[in-house]
């Protein structure tokens, strides 16, 4: 006998019509998927990748139902949630995706879109353009400056044929000297100095750790320690700006500490050295709470300010938490 996963794959490949038990439970078993599934971004995950069954009743949807209310809810989860973050978890299941989607965009007509699109920010229109066919495979970038404010309201009018993807994200600054920490959903950073305080026996160096307190000095070395909560979160990326007046210490392996903390550990999936900040990934982020480390040394004078610490999903930018900022005096 045939089920239903393989009847499904069989007449979304061969072009052919399947039965009404079978397409019956088909869409009922899809349906219960995609409507569950569309538009969450965390959380249990409805599609399988790796299970055909998903994929090929997306193209099943386009070629016998492209008027199906699910069918653009499919087709922006098989392209939006990939296993290994920015890429599927395999090149068979890359080919299935686009397999699956190729129907889809020939029976929506997203690829020849004749739309008018108005974007207006707090009601002030920023943006008027016209999108056609030569738009339909690039993603174009608007930035609109506006004041301030504890909200701001976007508004996106469209009109026309086709179908517009977009999304928003808002920056800031401010001077005011202390600001509540943003959390997004679970996730908290906070961030501790600690001196490196050299000590010198039989023409061995080694270092005491101190919680940073009074002047830095220039030649002064400085451990960060970083407390990370972002439980059940994948592909989690933590950035700490550094001062401008300190420069990285790469080789912090090769540090003799007296008295190591438990958190000097090596505990991140990667970690890089950037010229303004230090960048920490961790795949899977399971345990409650986890602690990264990097060092660096004073070697310029002067009063420098730290933003703060931020730690949020690769591939979720909308979800992100922050620490405080900080701000650091080296003296010569």
């Amino acid at each position: 006998a045939v089920n239903e996963e393989e009847d499904a794959l069989g007449a979304a490949v061969l072009e052919q019509p399947v039965g009404e038990a079978a397409c019956g439970v088909s869409f009922t078993r899809a349906g219960g998927h995609l409507d569950e599934g569309a538009g969450m971004v965390g959380g249990e995950r409805f599609f399988k990748m790796g299970d055909a069954f998903d994929l090929a009743v997306t193209k099943l949807l386009s070629r016998q139902r492209p008027g199906s209310a699910i069918l653009p809810k499919a087709a922006a989860w098989l392209t939006m949630h990939k296993d290994q973050g920015e890429w599927w978890n395999s090149t068979k299941q890359t080919a299935m995706v686009i397999y699956g989607v190729t129907d889809y965009l020939k029976a929506s007509g997203e690829l020849k879109p004749e739309i008018n699109v108005t974007v207006s920010v707090n009601g002030k229109v920023i943006l008027e353009k016209e999108f056609t066919g030569k738009d339909a495979t690039t993603i174009q970038d608007f930035v609109a400056s506006v004041p301030a404010a504890d909200s701001n309201q976007v508004e996106v009018k469209v009109s026309g044929i086709g179908r517009v993807y977009w999304n928003a994200q808002a920056k800031y600054y401010s001077a005011a000297e202390e600001k509540r920490p943003a959390q997004g959903g679970a996730m908290t950073v906070s961030r501790e100095y600690f001196r490196l305080a050299p000590r010198e026996s039989g023409g061995v160096t080694t270092y005491a750790m101190e919680p940073l307190s009074g002047d830095v000095k220039v030649g002064d070395t400085i451990a960060v320690l970083l407390n990370v909560s972002a439980k059940d979160w994948k592909y989690v990326l933590i950035e700490d700006p550094i001062p401008s007046g300190m420069e990285l210490v790469t080789n912090d392996n090769t540090i003799n500490l007296t008295g190591t903390p438990i958190w000097w550990r090596y505990s991140w999936a990667q970690r890089e050295y950037r010229d303004d900040r230090v960048a920490f990934f961790r795949t899977y982020f399971n345990d409650a709470a986890s602690q990264y480390f990097y060092v660096m040394k004073a070697v310029n004078p002067g009063k420098f300010r730290v933003s703060p610490t931020r730690v949020q999903p690769m591939y979720q930018p909308d979800q992100v938490g922050t620490g405080k900022a900080a701000v650091i005096e080296v003296k010569q």
